[in-house]
C-alpha cells in the first residue's frame, strides 16, 4: 500500500495478471486452429490487431472476449479459465452429464418395466379378440 492509502499493483499480482493473459492467449490461439488471423477476426468480430494482441498475452477488451465467445458459440468463461480449470471443468462436467444419462435410463428402464406387463396384457387381450 503506498503512503496515501492506495493500493499499488506488486510484482506478484502482475505476475498473475500476466500468466492469466498469456493462458488467454493460448486458449484463443488453440480455438483458432489453422484458421488465419485475418479470417478469425472476420469470423468473431474483433480486428486482427486485436487478435495478435490477445495471443500475446496483452491487455485485451473484454467485449473482444465476449465476441470471440459469442462467435464460437462457447461460455466466455471458459475463455477465462487456465487449462487445469478446464480440464477440471471438462471432467466435472462429463461426471455429472454421465450421471444424468444414467439416472435417465434408470428411470426409463424402471417406467418400461412397470408399464411392460399391462402393455403386454392389452395386446394380448387385442389379440385374443381377434380370434
Amino acid at each position: 500500500m503506498a503512503e496515501n492509502g492506495a493500493i499499488t499493483a506488486g510484482s506478484d499480482s502482475q505476475t498473475r495478471i500476466r500468466k492469466f493473459l498469456v493462458e488467454v492467449g493460448i486458449y484463443v490461439r488453440r480455438l483458432r486452429g489453422e484458421m488465419s488471423e485475418s479470417d478469425f477476426a472476420q469470423k468473431t468480430g474483433v480486428s486482427r490487431t486485436t487478435v495478435q494482441r490477445i495471443e500475446a498475452g496483452e491487455n485485451f477488451e473484454i467485449d473482444s472476449l465476449l465476441k470471440i465467445a459469442n462467435a464460437l458459440k462457447i461460455n466466455p468463461f471458459l475463455l477465462l479459465m487456465s487449462e487445469e480449470e478446464r480440464l477440471n471443468f471438462d471432467a466435472r462436467f462429463q461426471a455429472m452429464m454421465k450421471s444424468q444419462i444414467e439416472q435417465t435410463a434408470e428411470a426409463a428402464l424402471k417406467k418400461i418395466r412397470e408399464d411392460l406387463p399391462e402393455l403386454i396384457r392389452a395386446e394380448l387381450g387385442k389379440l385374443q379378440k381377434r380370434d
